[in-house]
């Protein structure tokens, strides 16, 4: 099969197109990785405060109380 000069342009074309949205993709996956990090830390965050808040009142009540 013979391939034309336009065939060989359109195929050329194609995969630049391929390439820039595999690049697109990639930065998109990076992007969301770093949003999803993001997330996982405010998450170990918000259990760390959930944990350490009720403690910190139970202690400010007790120490209220021998006061």
């Amino acid at each position: 099969m013979k391939y034309t000069d336009k065939d060989i342009q359109q195929a050329i074309e194609l995969s630049q197109y391929a390439a820039n949205k595999c690049s697109e993709l990639e930065d998109y996956s990076i992007e969301m990785e770093e949003q999803l990090f993001r997330l996982q830390r405010k998450c170990s965050l918000i259990r760390t405060l959930q944990i350490t808040t009720p403690i910190s009142l139970l202690i400010g009540l007790l120490l209220g109380l021998l006061i």
